[in-house]
């Protein structure tokens, strides 16, 4: 309601937090929204409150009764009375965990992938059959050419090692049966 006050929750959002449906009803939001996120959320209401929409989407997080963080994004639509004026808002929460997992899982990966590229002499490239173009990265660019930003494939290739050219490119991938391929190789 516009007290903040949630007026009816479902049994999804209540399993969610580790509550009961009766616990949450009646409940300021603020008493389950993590701290962190008190003066956001707060904030946002307010708005809606004032006039400044009558939909918003808001990523937060709540507090479970255990005292863990649950994110959620939240979507939130203002109801007006006949008079136009605010009755309630119909809140959907939906449980971001799982992709919030993976984003936290895909950073850490590319972190170990920076780390373990410092330590490597040389470093990941990719070569597009299609258009012909090179792309390495910086570590090994400077490992292949010194200062030199730029290098086209056939200058790449050239400073392979002679047992390892013929698996640059081979006729597999260009005729297109398979997308990719790992290989290492000799400078």
């Amino acid at each position: 309601d516009t007290e903040r006050r949630m007026m009816r929750v479902n049994a999804s959002f209540a399993q969610l937090l580790g509550y009961d449906v009766a616990e949450l009803e009646g409940l300021d939001f603020l008493a389950i929204t993590h701290p962190d996120a008190i003066a956001d959320d707060a904030a946002h209401f307010l708005a809606a409150l004032g006039g400044d929409g009558d939909v918003y989407r808001l990523e937060k997080r709540y507090l479970r009764r255990d005292g863990a963080a649950v994110p959620a994004m939240l979507s939130i639509s203002a109801v007006r009375d006949d008079d136009g004026r605010i009755a309630m808002f119909i809140v959907q929460v939906e449980d971001i965990c799982a992709r919030k997992a993976a984003e936290r899982a895909a950073r850490e990966e590319a972190e170990r992938l920076a780390l373990a590229m410092e330590v490597l002499d040389g470093g990941p490239w990719q070569y597009d059959v299609a258009t012909g173009e090179l792309h390495m990265s910086p570590l090994l660019v400077r490992h292949l050419c010194g200062e030199r930003q730029t290098l086209g494939f056939d200058a790449f290739a050239a400073r392979v090692h002679p047992d390892d050219r013929a698996g640059l490119v081979e006729p597999s991938l260009r005729q297109g049966e398979i997308d990719r391929r790992v290989l290492c190789f000799q400078i």
